[in-house]
């Protein structure tokens, strides 16, 4: 799927506000199952409008997985932050034999997760996300009127080690 289609098919799922007792709208196209992704908040489907996209007929056929992402916030978040990370059970309800991925998880918190998500059947892969060849490295930059020969002595290093 090509990006301008993706960023399109993002934007279908609309009226993301966190104001309180906000009104979700989901886009006919994501009604007529012309989207293969849907990026959701917990808020939006579980509104009135989320819940009828989540039983319709084309959204069941369609559906092949529930990522969480950021799912350490189900923890840190659902507790106080957003009462609707709390009912993430209740949105893999609507489709209990899709795969449901928590990629951001640390071990410590699966087995939170697992109960606040119901995953009483769950399958873990654990992965160290640890690469040797990605690390952050901190430079200062030169100020010189904050143009772009200010990043220069931090950009130059990177670009003749890439052409090497």
């Amino acid at each position: 799927m090509n990006v301008g289609k993706r960023k399109e098919q993002e934007k279908l799922f609309e009226n993301f506000a966190m104001d309180e007792g906000a009104k979700f709208s989901v886009s006919p196209e994501v009604f007529e199952g012309r989207c293969s992704i849907i990026f959701a908040q917990p808020e939006a489907l579980l509104s009135a409008e989320g819940r009828k996209l989540m039983c319709s007929k084309v959204f069941q056929d369609n559906v092949a997985a529930c990522v969480i992402d950021e799912a350490h916030c189900v923890e840190l978040w659902g507790e106080d932050f957003r009462d609707d990370f709390k009912e993430l059970a209740a949105l893999k309800a609507f489709f209990p034999r899709v795969p449901t991925l928590a990629p951001t998880a640390t071990p410590h918190l699966v087995k939170k997760l697992k109960f606040s998500l119901s995953m009483t059947s769950a399958k873990m892969v654990c992965v160290n996300p640890n690469r040797q060849n990605i690390y952050l490295n901190k430079e200062m930059r030169l100020n010189n009127n904050f143009g772009k020969d200010s990043y220069s002595a931090i950009l130059e290093p990177i670009a003749e080690e890439l052409a090497m």
